[in-house]
Parts: structure tokens; sequence; C-alpha cells
């Protein structure tokens, strides 16, 4: 498990401020609708792994592995999402169309945090890097 590294231990000093201030967030729980058959602990319990949970959050553990693809799956919650280390990702649609691209040297400070509203279908992610991508989700659930 990566969170034990001691390489990652700056990364989550500055983590906990953010994390704090994520679980008071104030959003639309509409969006927590999910489509079960999607879900990423279960289409995709390889690579993703629930670290925190309570009725507010479910923070996901994210490891993608180089050459590795992740099946097709769907977050059915808005979220924050936490680069730790990145890598260069292929994501495909339902039909097998790219539809994003992202690139390892587009990452110029870490940890990267972005917002990540519910994507529209199920999507599969392939690492077509050298390296492993390793993120943090923060999934908001009302």
């Amino acid at each position: 498990m990566f969170l034990s590294d001691r390489t990652t231990a700056p990364v989550f000093g500055r983590l906990r401020t953010f994390l704090a201030v994520s679980v008071v967030l104030i959003f639309d729980s509409g969006h927590a609708e999910e489509l079960k058959t999607f879900e990423p602990i279960i289409a995709a319990g390889e690579y993703h792994s629930v670290v925190l949970e309570n009725d507010r959050i479910r923070v996901l553990q994210v490891e993608i592995m180089p050459g590795e693809t992740v099946p097709f799956h769907q977050h059915g919650m808005p979220s924050i999402f936490v680069t730790l280390e990145p890598a260069s990702l292929l994501f495909r649609d339902m039909s097998g169309k790219a539809i994003r691209v992202v690139e390892r040297s587009s990452f110029s400070e870490l940890p990267q945090v972005e917002w990540r509203e519910t994507p529209p279908a199920p999507r599969s992610v392939e690492n077509v890097d050298t390296v492993s991508m390793r993120a943090l989700r923060i999934e908001l659930k009302k």
C-alpha cells in the first residue's frame, strides 16, 4: 500500500487541511445516483480501495500500474481528485473511442488537485506510461 510509504508523508500533511475543508462542501445530492454495475469498487476493485468512508464522503485510493487497463467503471458522485504520482493515461468510452488523454508531462506541481464532476458514462483508463499512477479520489456523497 503506497499510503504507508515514507516518501508520501509530506504530501499528507498538506492533504489533511484540504480534506477537512472538503467535507464541509455543500453540493447537489442529486449527483449521488450510482450505476451499480459500474461502481468502481465492484467493476474495478483491483484498482480502487476504500481508505475512508462515512455518510458524507468516500475516499478511494487509486493505483494503476504501467501498461494496465482499468475496466469500465463510473464514479457516481462528484469528487476531488488528488494526483500523488502522475502517469500518462488514456481514457476510453464504451465504444473504445479515446475520449481523454492525460500526459505525465502536464503535471507541474504535486500533489495536483482537481474537481471532477460525475462522468456522463462509464469509461476505462489505460496507463500508457512506464510508471505507476497513484491518486486519491474524494467522492462527495451529499
